[in-house]
Protein backbone atom coordinates (compact mmCIF):
# COMPACT_ATOMS: atom_id res chain seq x y z
CA UNK A 1 0.00 0.00 0.00
CA UNK A 2 1.26 3.47 -0.88
CA UNK A 3 2.05 5.51 2.21
CA UNK A 4 3.46 8.99 2.74
CA UNK A 5 5.94 7.37 5.17
CA UNK A 6 7.23 4.67 2.79
CA UNK A 7 11.04 5.14 2.59
CA UNK A 8 11.03 3.73 -0.98
CA UNK A 9 8.86 6.64 -2.12
CA UNK A 10 9.84 9.78 -0.15
CA UNK A 11 9.03 12.27 -2.95
CA UNK A 12 5.96 13.17 -5.03
CA UNK A 13 5.20 13.90 -8.65
CA UNK A 14 2.31 14.86 -10.87
CA UNK A 15 1.93 14.65 -14.64
CA UNK A 16 1.08 17.68 -16.75
CA UNK A 17 -0.18 17.17 -20.31
CA UNK A 18 -0.43 19.96 -22.89
CA UNK A 19 -4.04 20.70 -23.75
CA UNK A 20 -5.00 20.09 -27.39
CA UNK A 21 -8.07 20.91 -29.43
CA UNK A 22 -8.37 19.26 -32.87
CA UNK A 23 -4.70 18.22 -32.64
CA UNK A 24 -3.47 21.78 -31.99
CA UNK A 25 -1.97 22.97 -28.71
CA UNK A 26 -4.02 25.46 -26.71
CA UNK A 27 -1.88 28.47 -25.80
CA UNK A 28 -2.19 31.16 -23.12
CA UNK A 29 -1.89 34.92 -23.70
CA UNK A 30 1.94 34.65 -23.79
CA UNK A 31 1.82 31.84 -26.40
CA UNK A 32 2.81 29.14 -23.87
CA UNK A 33 1.03 25.77 -23.86
CA UNK A 34 -1.70 25.30 -21.27
CA UNK A 35 -1.20 22.12 -19.23
CA UNK A 36 -3.80 19.92 -17.55
CA UNK A 37 -3.05 17.61 -14.61
CA UNK A 38 -3.37 13.94 -15.63
CA UNK A 39 -5.23 11.55 -13.34
CA UNK A 40 -3.18 8.44 -12.54
CA UNK A 41 -4.88 5.03 -12.11
CA UNK A 42 -3.09 3.36 -9.18
CA UNK A 43 -3.08 -0.45 -9.08
CA UNK A 44 -4.25 -2.28 -5.94
CA UNK A 45 -1.46 -4.14 -4.11
CA UNK A 46 -1.52 -7.06 -1.68
CA UNK A 47 1.62 -8.20 0.18
CA UNK A 48 3.75 -6.25 -2.28
CA UNK A 49 2.19 -7.81 -5.39
CA UNK A 50 -0.20 -6.37 -7.96
CA UNK A 51 -3.82 -7.52 -7.52
CA UNK A 52 -5.17 -8.93 -10.78
CA UNK A 53 -8.55 -9.99 -12.12
CA UNK A 54 -9.07 -13.52 -13.46
CA UNK A 55 -8.24 -12.26 -16.97
CA UNK A 56 -4.85 -10.97 -15.73
CA UNK A 57 -5.69 -7.27 -15.89
CA UNK A 58 -4.73 -5.18 -12.84
CA UNK A 59 -7.35 -4.01 -10.34
CA UNK A 60 -7.40 -0.21 -10.02
CA UNK A 61 -7.51 0.86 -6.36
CA UNK A 62 -7.87 4.62 -6.86
CA UNK A 63 -7.28 7.57 -9.15
CA UNK A 64 -4.98 10.38 -7.99
CA UNK A 65 -3.45 13.58 -9.37
CA UNK A 66 -0.24 13.24 -7.34
CA UNK A 67 1.70 10.07 -6.54
CA UNK A 68 4.66 9.20 -4.33
CA UNK A 69 7.97 8.23 -5.91
CA UNK A 70 11.67 7.67 -5.36
CA UNK A 71 14.79 7.91 -7.51
CA UNK A 72 16.35 4.74 -8.91
CA UNK A 73 19.56 4.08 -10.78
CA UNK A 74 21.32 1.03 -12.11
CA UNK A 75 24.81 0.23 -13.34
CA UNK A 76 23.97 1.06 -16.96
CA UNK A 77 22.83 4.63 -16.27
CA UNK A 78 26.18 6.36 -16.76
CA UNK A 79 27.42 6.96 -20.30
CA UNK A 80 30.59 8.80 -21.15
CA UNK A 81 31.10 9.98 -24.73
CA UNK A 82 34.18 12.12 -25.18
CA UNK A 83 33.84 15.06 -22.78
CA UNK A 84 30.09 14.58 -22.28
CA UNK A 85 28.85 12.59 -19.28
CA UNK A 86 25.19 11.59 -19.27
CA UNK A 87 23.73 10.32 -15.98
CA UNK A 88 20.19 8.98 -16.10
CA UNK A 89 17.94 8.60 -13.10
CA UNK A 90 14.47 7.07 -13.19
CA UNK A 91 11.49 7.64 -10.94
CA UNK A 92 10.18 4.51 -9.29
CA UNK A 93 6.54 4.68 -8.19
CA UNK A 94 3.77 2.42 -6.99
CA UNK A 95 2.32 0.71 -10.08
CA UNK A 96 -0.12 2.74 -12.16
CA UNK A 97 -1.67 1.98 -15.54
CA UNK A 98 -2.20 5.46 -17.01
CA UNK A 99 -0.20 5.75 -20.25
CA UNK A 100 2.33 8.60 -20.30
CA UNK A 101 3.16 10.44 -23.51
CA UNK A 102 6.51 11.76 -24.70
CA UNK A 103 5.12 15.33 -24.52
CA UNK A 104 4.03 14.95 -20.88
CA UNK A 105 5.80 16.96 -18.19
CA UNK A 106 6.55 15.62 -14.70
CA UNK A 107 6.49 18.07 -11.81
CA UNK A 108 8.72 16.39 -9.21
CA UNK A 109 9.16 17.47 -5.59
CA UNK A 110 12.14 15.95 -3.78
CA UNK A 111 14.08 16.90 -0.63
CA UNK A 112 15.68 19.97 -2.23
CA UNK A 113 13.33 21.41 -4.82
CA UNK A 114 10.35 21.19 -7.14
CA UNK A 115 11.29 20.96 -10.80
CA UNK A 116 9.96 19.87 -14.18
CA UNK A 117 11.10 17.02 -16.40
CA UNK A 118 10.00 15.63 -19.76
CA UNK A 119 8.79 12.04 -19.93
CA UNK A 120 10.96 9.75 -22.05
CA UNK A 121 9.49 6.32 -21.24
CA UNK A 122 7.27 4.56 -18.67
CA UNK A 123 7.18 0.84 -17.90
CA UNK A 124 5.00 -0.86 -15.26
CA UNK A 125 6.27 -4.02 -13.59
CA UNK A 126 4.74 -6.29 -10.90
CA UNK A 127 6.08 -4.13 -8.05
CA UNK A 128 5.91 -0.65 -9.51
CA UNK A 129 6.30 1.71 -12.44
CA UNK A 130 9.56 3.22 -13.67
CA UNK A 131 9.63 6.54 -15.52
CA UNK A 132 12.67 7.68 -17.48
CA UNK A 133 12.86 11.46 -17.86
CA UNK A 134 14.98 14.41 -18.94
CA UNK A 135 15.07 17.44 -16.67
CA UNK A 136 13.72 20.59 -18.31
CA UNK A 137 16.36 23.34 -18.08
CA UNK A 138 16.39 26.76 -19.72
Amino acid sequence: MDSPHNPRFPFTFKVLRPRKVDGEYVLDAEANPIYDVVELSVVAMSNGWMVRRSDGSPVIEKTVTELSCGYRTNTRNLAEMGDVVVYNVTLHTPPFTTPLLFEDILEITDYDRTYRAKVVKKVTFNWGSDIWFDEVKN
